[in-house]
């Protein structure tokens, strides 16, 4: 019998195969690659012989089992149900982002290479990163932090106790420490200050009045700088001569007077008719030469 396929049958076989071949293509495809990332790190370079140090394994995976060839002779400093040791090799499973574990060097001085593996939570496993290696002897090289507090953040000469703190070095002696004097705000050279003021021949002569200096700059300066002190001026408002009208003791220019308060100079009224007296001889010239 003959079979007839229509369009619209092939059209289902397509769509039928193409989901088939991305079904495959999924399945095939591996469900994760390796991600994770395990590093050691140690809080020491050199550690004198059975000294004690801080391991630790840091990780982003969520949960992580580690086997560490430390050598022979580290023990546990501090006990630790999740840590064993033996035979020069460190196991320990934890969750989260990191383990340390405190340790306690050999007596023996040399130099011990670290070297392990990890499987995460995935049970993915790879080659643990980091430091991969410490010291075991006794350092004679001492460095030193810089000397703190600074004086500079002392009051001026108070006494107080610098301090040196040991960087790296196994056989240093301490800390060290020195006196010291503090230095903060002891230059009181930097202070500037304003002329004196008022001046005293703004000032009636004989008067008594206070002056006063204004701080500039300075940020230690007992504060602004006051003196008594006598006025000089002699003129204006100040003249005690009878004699002299109110116009001569203001100083008034020729064509001003003194006004009602006797205070200060204005126009003088006469000033004015001669503008206006000149104005009306202007106009009557002007009009006669019509």
């Amino acid at each position: 019998m003959e079979v007839i396929i229509k369009m619209k049958d092939k059209k289902i076989f397509w769509i039928i195969g193409i989901i088939l071949l991305l079904m495959f293509t999924l399945c095939s495809v591996d469900k994760k690659e390796a991600g994770a990332t395990i590093s050691r790190g140690l809080s020491k370079s050199t550690v004198s012989p059975a000294g004690t140090f801080t391991l630790t394994y840091s990780s982003n995976s969520g949960a992580t089992y580690i086997q560490d060839t430390i050598g022979s002779g580290f023990t546990l400093a501090t006990a630790d149900d999740l840590v064993n040791i033996q035979n020069g090799v460190l196991t320990t499973f934890f969750m989260g982002n990191s383990k340390s574990i405190s340790l306690k060097a050999p007596s023996t001085e040399g130099s011990y290479s670290f070297s392990g593996t990890y499987t995460d939570i995935d049970d993915d496993q790879g080659t643990i990163n980091g430091v991969s290696s410490i010291t075991v002897g006794t350092s004679t090289t001492c460095t030193y932090s810089d000397w703190t507090p600074l004086a500079n953040t002392k009051p001026c000469d108070t006494d107080f106790t610098q301090t040196r703190e040991v960087e790296t070095g196994t056989s240093c002696t301490g800390d060290l420490t020195q006196p010291a004097v503090g230095t903060k705000d002891c230059d009181v050279d930097d202070c500037t200050y304003s002329d004196w003021i008022p001046l005293a021949n703004t000032e009636c002569s004989g008067v008594s009045f206070q002056q006063t200096r204004e701080i500039l700059t300075g940020t230690n300066c007992d504060g602004d700088l006051t003196k008594p002190s006598t006025g000089t001026k002699t003129t204006g408002d100040c003249s005690d001569d009878p004699e002299l009208t109110c116009e001569e003791k203001l100083g008034c220019e020729i064509y001003q007077k003194c006004d009602p308060t006797g205070k200060k100079c204005v126009t003088a009224g006469w000033v004015f008719l001669i503008g206006a007296a000149f104005v009306v001889l202007l106009l009557f010239k002007l009009v006669g030469g019509l």
